[in-house]
């Protein structure tokens, strides 16, 4: 047993040398990386002793400027027509719905109101007019609940 015990210590005290050298090596090792976003249609160029260019986007669009990103617990962020808690929350299909949007997708707040949560609470939810900025909906103009808006 004790063999095996000097062993494992060995082993540990080796692995440890390894860990720290490979960290000492990489940190003084010179990186760079470039993303410059236009020119060879998405290639990376790569020279000897010179920093990695990534060019991606060719010839895309600028995107606009976002606000605020959607953001949901799940399965993202339903756009509705017009505020309303029940559309907002329905699994189903609702004639309300405009469509689910992915968590991050890019809003542009244009608008903001609130409504009682309920007619029996007295709890009154933010709503926000927004129009997406990207996405499977860019160009779209619907409503978010406020919880589902992150500003940025």
């Amino acid at each position: 047993m004790t063999k095996l015990n000097k062993f494992a210590s060995y082993a540990t005290i080796g692995g440890f040398i390894i860990a720290v050298s490979s960290l000492v090596l990489a940190t003084d090792a010179e990186t760079g990386i470039i993303n410059n976003n236009q020119n060879n249609h998405g290639s990376i160029i790569n020279q000897p002793n010179s920093p990695i260019t990534i060019n991606n986007n060719y010839g895309a669009e600028p995107q606009e400027s976002i606000d605020a990103v959607s953001t949901f617990n799940g399965a993202g962020a339903m756009l509705l027509k017009k505020p309303d808690m029940e559309a907002s929350n329905s699994i189903n299909s609702h004639p309300l719905h405009i469509g689910r949007l992915v968590n991050g997708t890019g809003l542009n707040i244009i608008g903001e109101t609130k409504l009682k949560a309920h007619p029996q609470l007295d709890m009154d939810v933010t709503w926000f007019k927004v129009k997406i900025a990207n996405g499977t909906y860019a160009g779209t103009i619907g409503w978010l609940p406020m919880y589902n808006v992150k500003y940025i």
